[in-house]
């Protein structure tokens, strides 16, 4: 089919094919870009992003408890560890509130673990409340007794649980990534060898033109011979795909 089509009309298929090439090859990319972009956002949005809010919650009361320690033990300034405590008690708040507003688990010991933690929630603003009251009445037995008794409950109900979900959430992350990078992998070979194939059609359309080119210019180039040894007897026609030909005379 394709000797019958003559060369122009060969080149022009061929600019067709690296035209729909590059169009395919640049649609495709896009495609793949918006993907990864979508991963990426996957990662940090259901996986990294929660567990830094629970990294940093489970910080902030660490802190919260050293500072109460070394003000009992006189190693911590009173005033400094209350304003310290305000400025963490926003923090927490803020930290909680991009927990809640995140889309549930779907792991199910780490949708338990998230529940439990809700429940213990109020534990936790109680328990910083009674802290707050007892640097501002600088009652150091009444923070002895809420770092003995009260923080252990408040443990249970809420910082157990967090500590849970930490390594859970760690898990989740990483095969959150891995996923994204194996499809980014395949997409990437995909991408390859549509590039392979398109290159390789261009190349075979374009080998099949040139050797059309060479057999006409071939043809030509004995036509002229002829002519050139005063050989008027044969007469050149254009063949199908635009090579002359050597025919019969056409003299009388």
């Amino acid at each position: 089919m394709l000797h019958n089509l003559n060369i122009r009309t060969r080149l022009l298929g061929t600019a067709a094919l690296a035209a729909a090439g590059f169009l395919a090859l640049a649609g495709f990319t896009v495609y793949s870009g918006r993907h990864n972009t979508a991963a990426l956002a996957a990662v940090y949005e259901s996986s990294a992003h929660e567990l830094l809010q629970l990294q940093r919650i489970d910080s902030n009361l660490r802190e919260v408890r050293f500072r109460a320690a070394g003000v009992l033990l006189d190693l911590m300034p009173v005033q400094g560890s209350l304003n310290h405590l305000r400025e963490t008690r926003t923090a927490l708040d803020a930290s909680w509130s991009d927990l809640r507003a995140a889309a549930p688990s779907a792991d199910p010991e780490l949708l338990a673990l998230r529940q439990e933690m809700e429940g213990g929630w109020s534990s936790v603003q109680g328990l910083l409340e009674r802290i707050e009251a007892a640097y501002t009445a600088k009652d150091n037995r009444r923070l002895n007794d809420l770092l003995e008794t009260d923080w252990a409950q408040t443990h249970k109900a809420f910082i157990k649980p967090l500590q849970k979900s930490i390594p859970l959430e760690e898990t989740q992350a990483r095969n959150t990534y891995e996923s994204a990078a194996r499809q980014n992998e395949r997409l990437s070979g995909i991408c390859a060898g549509l590039a392979l194939a398109f290159l390789a059609g261009v190349v075979a359309v374009m080998v099949m033109v040139s050797r059309q080119v060479v057999g006409s210019l071939g043809h030509a180039t004995a036509a002229a011979r002829q002519i050139a040894a005063g050989n008027l007897t044969s007469e050149i026609t254009a063949g199908r795909s635009g090579a002359p030909v050597l025919s019969a005379s056409f003299l009388p």
